[in-house]
């Protein structure tokens, strides 16, 4: 079976609470590197994706047209424009004063959290989610 998740690479819209859904599993759908953005701290680019979180007193709660800018976090997600990224929200080591924010690999759980999730979401409205979904 081959696994529709990737993990986390190394190294306008919505905006997302990084530091309330640190330790969260979180899917991204991945849909674009921006074009330069005049920032506070420059010229930078970010990811554009949008974001479902699917654990945590946040579950289900879904953002739309985010913009990821921090540095490591974008790194990961920029090599997987057009699929989706499966992880943990966490932070690195603090070498600047600022930990870096990353994702942290899923772990096979969440990856059937993430499923369940993919397959509510696919499923017409009338139907009944399966026993045991906690998206249901």
């Amino acid at each position: 079976m081959t696994d529709e998740f990737a993990d986390p690479g190394s190294g306008s819209g919505e905006s997302l609470p990084l530091a309330e859904l640190l330790g969260h599993l979180l899917m991204f759908d991945v849909t674009k590197e921006t074009d330069e953005i005049e920032t506070k701290h420059g010229k930078t680019t970010a990811i554009n994706c949008s974001v479902v979180v699917l654990d945590g007193p946040s579950q289900g709660t879904e953002y739309s047209d985010v913009l990821i800018f921090p540095k490591i976090l974008k790194n990961q997600l920029r090599d997987q424009i057009g699929g989706k990224v499966l992880g943990r929200l966490g932070q690195g080591p603090n070498v600047k004063g600022n930990p870096p924010w990353q994702l942290d690999t899923a772990t096979e759980a969440d990856k059937v959290l993430a499923r369940q999730w993919i397959a509510v979401k696919a499923e017409p409205v009338a139907a009944a989610a399966p026993a045991g979904n906690p998206f249901g």
